[in-house]
């Protein structure tokens, strides 16, 4: 364990139940009390969960640095964690999600019984959030940039690998529609260098982050950083269920520009903080 100023840092490896390695660092005050709220951040999908991570490992120091007890972790297949992208999908990562809460909770079950539990997901992350809740037992539910529709998601994905790709696959002509036939036909596509699979796509075209905050089981919180200001009518349509709300907040897409964006993102971050800080009052 690592000390910085008056905060801790751990860092590891947990299996989760499929016997995968999954990598976790905890961020903390020092000397916490045991009543302190506690985070739990699920990051982006494939290549946005590279671009996001340190964005969301400078809010996990900002919790931290407020008083809040902050677990983030990598999926299986992403970051440091073991397992392959091209075999699983949603399900898989979902109980990812649910392995690390209950390793958390039962390695901390002294300190944090009674001490409420936010998670915090990132786009795809939020969908992974919000299909947890339940089980892990969240009071709370905060979702930054949320993917409202999982379809669409996937369609944006396809759409940018073809944009960026090198003059050879262009001159193949393939098309977005080709490529998610080929995933409907069973086959791995490969996305910005990330192997994805039919249990990728028949969990992402039937995702839908509405349904999954209609049946939410604790209030949920939504940020979104829109460049003009302006919050997409999806998501403003999502106020009408009770317990939710939605803010927009100053910000960039950080999840693509990855090197390119400010990693502070500190309106962003601050409301988070903030509304976390509401727990504990």
């Amino acid at each position: 364990m690592k000390r910085a100023d008056d905060m801790t840092y751990e860092a590891g490896f947990i299996r989760n139940r499929r016997g995968h390695a999954l990598f976790y660092a905890e961020h903390a005050p020092a000397n916490a009390s045991p009543s302190i709220p506690r985070c739990l951040i699920c990051a982006p999908l494939l290549e946005e969960h590279n671009a996001a991570r340190g964005v969301l490992v400078n809010l996990a120091r900002a919790l931290a640095a407020s008083g809040v007890r902050v677990m983030r972790f990598d999926y299986t297949g992403h970051g440091d964690s073991e397992g392959h992208t091209s075999t699983i999908g949603l399900g898989e990562w979902c109980d990812d999600v649910e392995d690390v809460a209950w390793w958390w909770q039962s390695r901390t079950r002294k300190l944090a019984a009674a001490s409420p539990m936010r998670v915090i997901g990132c786009r795809a992350g939020a969908l992974l959030a919000a299909m947890a809740a339940r089980t892990v037992g969240a009071d709370r539910l905060t979702a930054w940039c949320p993917v409202i529709d999982g379809r669409t998601y996937l369609r944006d994905l396809l759409r940018l690998t073809l944009l960026v790709a090198p003059p050879a696959a262009k001159a193949e002509r393939t098309t977005r529609d080709a490529l998610e036939g080929r995933l409907a036909l069973g086959e791995s596509v490969n996305v910005f260098g990330w192997e994805i699979g039919p249990s990728f796509y028949r969990s992402v075209v039937t995702a839908s982050f509405a349904r999954l905050v209609e049946q939410a089981p604790c209030p949920v919180e939504i940020f979104d950083t829109g460049a003009t200001g302006r919050l997409p009518p999806e998501l403003t349509a999502l106020e009408r269920h009770a317990g939710v709300t939605v803010h927009s907040v100053a910000g960039s897409t950080f999840w693509i520009e990855g090197a390119r964006t400010d990693l502070q993102q500190e309106a962003l971050v601050g409301a988070t903080v903030e509304a976390v800080a509401a727990d504990a009052a």
